[in-house]
């Protein structure tokens, strides 16, 4: 599986090996705590693991939990060494469900992977509002989407290798799977015209991953070809 991951800033890869950037899946946290599966704190355990790592970041010995009933229970832990950036890496939060949303305006980025283009635009200005509201600069959430690629100057033959990969990764349907995932199937002309949305909409990093093919081929097409097109 080829992965390119782009900050649209400069148009080069996002992170080096002491400035890595976590990413934080929500999904089955977020499902359990809307059926009413939450912890004593009141948060589902992804938010938790959070609040624990931001500790351990600091260097200080930690007890925990704090209060209550906790998962982890520690008593003086340190970590070390600790991180690059004072505070801890950057979080970006995944997901696209009310918890999802309501988090990532906390954190510094949001990082779906679907379902659309139409819905991260709908979405996007609510994260960053809130953002605003707790007292956080404007652009203190990022924008970001991981999105699925396969080019190819056939529309029929990208859409065929599409689904292929779609269906042996997840052993699933490819249209269940393209129903919750951004993907693009098609020439290249028509994935800058597609990315180009989601950089209009906001986004401001892009993981981009292809589907199936000569991986390295399509890297290189993309940097070459692709990746001029895109505008700020």
């Amino acid at each position: 599986m080829g992965l390119l991951a782009l900050h649209l800033e400069a148009g080069l890869p996002i992170d080096t090996l002491q400035r890595l950037r976590t990413r934080v899946v929500e999904g089955r946290d977020e499902r359990k705590r809307e059926a009413g599966q939450t912890a004593a704190s009141g948060d589902p355990p992804c938010l938790q693991r959070l609040a624990l790592a931001r500790a351990l970041w600091t260097g200080k010995p930690v007890d925990w939990p704090v209060q209550g009933e906790g998962r982890w229970k520690l008593k003086a832990a340190v970590l070390g060494p600790t991180p690059h950036r004072p505070g801890g890496p950057p979080i970006w939060i995944g997901g696209n469900g009310p918890t999802a949303l309501r988090e990532a305006a906390r954190f510094d980025a949001w990082f779906p992977t679907g379902p659309g283009v139409e819905f991260f635009a709908e979405k996007f200005p609510g994260v960053q509002a809130a953002a605003r509201a707790a007292g956080r600069a404007p652009d203190a959430v990022t924008g970001a989407v991981y999105v699925t690629l396969a080019l190819d100057p056939s529309a029929a033959a990208a859409e065929k290798r599409l689904d292929a990969f779609l269906e042996h990764y997840y052993a699933a349907p490819a249209r269940a799977i393209k129903a919750r995932q951004a993907t693009y199937a098609g020439p290249i002309e028509g994935a800058a015209e597609w990315l180009q949305r989601w950089i209009d909409a906001g986004v401001r990093h892009m993981a981009l991953r292809f589907a199936g093919g000569d991986q390295l081929a399509q890297v290189d097409e993309t940097a070459g070809k692709l990746l001029p097109r895109l505008k700020r």
